[in-house]
């Protein structure tokens, strides 16, 4: 069998390919800037620009609120923290339909109250509004928004993980909600 020119022409090109990747490899690898470590406490993160300046912001649930405004540089300055009740997840949405962002949280429980979800109310400069508390079951563990009965206002859902439920709030436009309807889910939900 004989080797054409056509293929010794791949294989010098593969060659070259080859030694143009390792020669140039050391030049470009491992260049990434050493990253800013954030003390944000919490499993539940969300990114959105919470005071309208087109820049990343970010919230943190654990045990308390979190917020942390984005310097535009990849940066955030100290965070802010809003007294909450053990928060564990969180979403982000609009929920009283002002244009501003809005954080609901859920909260687990104690031996004793039920868990549910915490309302922040954003006043769209990167502040928030004292929490709202909502009652749903026990070992609440996640949270989730959509508009269920379609009236155009935001809802509210959340597992609760002892009682084997889940639980619906109807959201008024406002931000507030009506009391949950509560359904059966299966054994031990968590996420939603």
């Amino acid at each position: 069998m004989t080797t054409t020119d056509a293929q010794r022409g791949r294989v010098l090109a593969a060659q070259v390919a080859t030694f143009l990747f390792l020669g140039l490899y050391p030049a470009w690898a491992g260049q990434f800037l050493a990253a800013p470590e954030y003390p944000l406490p919490g499993p539940g993160v969300a990114v959105a620009d919470f005071n309208g300046d087109a820049i990343a912001d970010v919230a943190v649930a654990g045990g308390s609120l979190n917020v942390s405004l984005g310097n535009g540089d990849g940066t955030f300055q100290a965070y802010v923290a809003y007294p909450g009740n053990g928060l564990s997840a969180l979403v982000v949405a609009d929920l009283n339909q002002d244009g501003k962002l809005d954080v609901a949280a859920s909260f687990p429980s104690d031996l004793v109250t039920p868990g549910g979800i915490s309302v922040f109310l954003g006043n769209g400069d990167g502040t928030f509004q004292p929490r709202v508390d909502y009652l749903a079951g026990f070992l609440t563990s996640n949270v989730a928004i959509g508009d269920f009965n379609g009236d155009g206002n935001l809802d509210m859902v959340a597992p609760n993980y002892v009682d084997n439920t889940f639980s619906v709030f109807i959201g008024r436009g406002d931000g507030t909600f009506r009391p949950p309807v509560t359904y059966a889910a299966g054994n031990n939900p968590l996420g939603i």
